[in-house]
């Protein structure tokens, strides 16, 4: 029985990427560069971070591209950024039972607001973010500090995310792992694979 469920915020929790993929391929054509914007989208989905090196290597990106990005980025995602269908939902029921939320992402805190905004402040029990300066997954040290802290054992734990890395940190630190993609895509290596949030009241037993 799961009575612990990590979130990774992007493409997991909200529909992030296609605001990211916009801000990033706006940035870039102001600088009069021009790249596909399908294969950017599958570049970013996979990294950030190796985007923006492999684009500073190749195009020589002025020094504050990535702060530019993250300006336009916040900015339309305020206006439009939602959380993916049952998402509210699952995480309100798994507070309401005495599970509990936590949050692991990349981002910085500042999603935080996001939750609030959709009035989950109060589902969430602790969060990792871009501050704590863990390695990034897959490496679990993140995960592993948050199962100490919290005085939880790994198998109580329930890793949800949609990219690989997620599933590794979680099997790595020695959780279940849920992989998310409305697409239909799976992951092997996940405990479970499912394309819609409400997948979860099953998984977890929850009553909706």
């Amino acid at each position: 029985m799961y009575t612990h469920v990590i979130w990774d915020f992007d493409g997991t929790l909200y529909d992030t990427y296609p605001g990211m993929i916009e801000a990033f391929h706006r940035c870039l054509a102001a600088e009069n560069i021009h790249v596909d914007k399908a294969e950017l989208g599958v570049s970013m989905r996979s990294s950030i971070s190796k985007t923006l090196a492999r684009l500073h290597k190749e195009y020589g990106l002025r020094g504050n591209f990535e702060e530019s990005y993250l300006a336009l980025r916040d900015q339309m995602e305020k206006e439009h950024m939602q959380p993916f269908d049952h998402a509210v939902a699952v995480c309100r029921a798994i507070h309401a039972c005495g599970k509990k939320n936590y949050l692991y992402t990349h981002r910085d805190r500042s999603c935080l607001t996001h939750l609030a905004k959709a009035g989950l402040e109060d589902c969430f029990a602790d969060c990792i973010s871009l501050e704590d300066a863990f390695p990034s997954k897959p490496d679990p040290a993140a995960l592993l500090y948050l199962a100490a802290k919290q005085g939880i054992r790994p198998d109580a734990c329930l890793m949800v995310g949609d990219r690989d890395i997620d599933v590794q940190a979680g099997k790595s630190a020695g959780m279940a792992t849920c992989f998310f993609d409305p697409g239909g895509k799976t992951e092997p290596d996940a405990t479970w694979n499912i394309s819609a949030l409400d997948a979860l009241y099953g998984i977890l037993r929850l009553h909706p």
